[in-house]
């Protein structure tokens, strides 16, 4: 074994995500994702230093020739959440003396992680989730001083024993290994919390909203617009004002394109609206836009409302039920809510053990005909329906599994896994907030990390990895990734809500102080939401992400939903997102 694979591996054993980088250089490979898949899996880690697993390519690459990385290949270490901490970066004599002038003004920095770089040293910190530092350069010497960098969530470090491709420019010779400062490598010393006044620095607060001018009530004019016309100028100008920094000119536009239908179908004086909408987005000025800007843009979504008519008679097409089921960020879960406990109850008590021929042939057509490590307490968590409901009115043989937020729940609802499928198809009863409890997670049994996983198959498959890897791990099905996320998976234009309520941290497992984290699992194959996005020429246009680009998307945006702080919610553990690497999911073909 390589002491690069045996580094790599090592690194991933204690939790941090590292990926190949090309053999003496500080870049990934060529046409592939780069530190975006940075894992802390060994047996992955394994396969990609050995060739024997091929690296993620770019989903533009015009080139998809697999690519494969070396056994001497360099070590990359993703910082942030994904690896539990951030680095600051001092590059050289300049860098030494600014932080020498903070440690004067502030105190001494505590002893932690370290290791030297070509001409200074990175100094590695806990990551602290109420401080989610980002990646800074400009930025950081500004605030920090000069030759500083910080390296936070979207940054990764080269990491011993890689080999330097040197800077002659700078003096330095091709050829050095970096090494751990001696008896500060991750092996030899935790993580040191950084003080309070160093991430203030390099995770500043967001600016303040700025102080709007009061609003003035609005006086309707009479005759110049009816019933129906004026409660939506009213309504209109309420979302005006209440629009959020960044999505100020995008509400102003949609809250315009809407009046200028209703101008068109007569329900409302061209000059009158105008005049209306202009005033309701002066509270944006000069912060958003200019009065130029403001008018414009007024002008614009009146023109694109006055080409489709609409009258009080003619109400907006309604989202229908169907869609409302589709907010979930994932396909194919139907979801029935009238009297589910009931249905729920006696679906349960009416079914037979899982342990039959055809749940065994359901996991050996899958590769999974073994429970994880013997434990058959797993399977002892399921019932076999001879006339589950698998989804669109039929009916047939399924796995199915309580649905609970703890352990001793009674059954009000339940998820379903039809034998035809590969799975859950239907869920029964009130799923809101509740999974499938692979594994015991009560007080006193909790696993140092817990596996979240949105398949039974991939649940089954990483805990047994997991377990194969000696990695204390309990794992859990969240139907949907909304339940993981704590319902705040984002509004129609893919943003966290800050006003979304906070987690209730008395709910296992998403708060559980004796796991030392949560591993999120995605698959490739997710399909979310019909979200909005920016139209060329003004507007929005629809928009529905799939494949890779939801899987990063949705674990990334579900990681800042649940590690969001709050006044009442501070996050013992961290969330990692793993993201498979082939075509369907974790478990096909091997995969890991």
């Amino acid at each position: 074994m390589s002491q690069f694979l045996r580094a790599a591996m090592d690194y991933a054993r204690r939790g941090i995500a590292v990926f190949p980088l090309q053999p003496r250089d500080k870049a990934p490979y060529g046409r592939t994702i780069g530190f975006k898949q940075a894992a802390h899996m060994p047996g992955l880690v394994e396969d990609w230093w050995t060739g024997r697993r091929c690296l993620e390519l770019k989903p533009d690459a015009k080139n998809k020739a697999p690519v494969r990385a070396r056994i001497d290949s360099n070590i990359g270490i993703a910082t942030g959440a994904i690896s539990g901490f951030w680095v600051l970066d001092l590059d050289g004599p300049e860098a030494e003396a600014a932080i020498a002038r903070l440690e004067a003004l502030h105190g001494p920095l505590p002893k932690t992680v370290q290791q030297a770089t070509g001409r200074g040293r990175h100094l590695c910190f806990a990551w602290n989730p109420a401080f989610p530092v980002r990646n800074m350069s400009k930025r950081s010497q500004e605030r920090i001083g000069a030759k500083i960098d910080v390296r936070g969530d979207g940054g990764y470090i080269v990491a011993p024993p890689s080999v330097h491709p040197g800077k002659p420019e700078e003096g330095i010779p091709p050829g050095r290994i970096y090494a751990w400062t001696p008896g500060c490598s991750p092996q030899e010393l935790a993580f040191a919390e950084a003080p309070a006044w160093l991430l203030e620095l390099v995770c500043p607060p967001p600016e303040p909203e700025p102080v709007r001018a009061p609003i003035k009530p609005r006086a309707p004019a009479a005759g110049r617009a009816s019933a129906y016309g004026e409660a939506a100028l009213d309504g209109a100008v309420r979302t005006i004002h209440g629009a959020r920094v960044g999505s100020r000119d995008t509400t102003l536009y949609r809250a315009s394109c809407s009046i200028g239908c209703l101008i068109a179908g007569g329900e409302i004086d061209h000059d009158y609206g105008r005049s209306v909408l202009i005033e309701a987005g002066r509270v944006h000025v000069p912060d958003a836009m200019t009065v130029a800007q403001l008018e414009r843009q007024v002008d614009r979504a009146l023109a694109w409302g006055e080409s489709r008519p609409r009258s009080a008679g003619e109400r907006p097409r309604q989202r229908s039920v169907q869609t409302e089921r589709q907010a979930s960020a994932t396909k194919g879960v139907e979801a029935i809510r009238e009297d589910g406990a009931t249905e729920a109850a006696r679906l349960w008590d009416s079914a037979r053990s899982a342990w039959c021929k055809a749940t065994t042939h359901w996991f050996e057509a899958r590769g999974l005909a073994g429970t994880p490590c013997g434990a058959t307490e797993v399977l002892n968590r399921f019932r076999v329906h001879p006339n589950a409901p698998i989804g669109g009115g039929r009916t047939g043989p399924s796995l199915i599994a309580p649905l609970v937020r703890q352990d001793g729940d009674p059954i009000e609802a339940l998820a379903v896994l039809p034998f035809e499928a590969d799975r859950i198809t239907h869920l029964v009863g009130d799923s809101d907030g509740r999974v499938v409890m692979l594994t015991p997670l009560r007080p006193g049994h909790e696993p140092e990390s817990l596996i979240v996983a949105l398949d039974l198959q991939d649940a089954w498959y990483l805990l047994t990895q997991a377990w194969r890897e000696e990695i204390s791990a309990g794992a859990v099905i969240a139907p949907r990734l909304s339940t993981f996320a704590g319902g705040a998976l984002g509004d129609r234009w893919g943003r966290i809500d800050p006003d979304a309520p906070a987690h209730d941290p008395t709910r296992p497992p998403w708060r559980a102080s004796d796991q030392r984290s949560v591993w999120l699992a995605v698959r490739r194959d997710i399909r979310g939401p019909e979200m909005r996005a920016r139209a060329f020429g003004g507007g929005s246009r629809p928009v529905r992400l799939e494949g890779d680009e939801a899987s990063r998307f949705y674990g990334g945006l579900a990681t800042q939903a649940w590690q969001r702080p709050a006044d009442d919610f501070n996050p013992a553990n961290r969330v990692r997102v793993i993201g498979p690497l082939g075509t369907g999911g974790f478990n096909v073909g091997g995969q890991v």
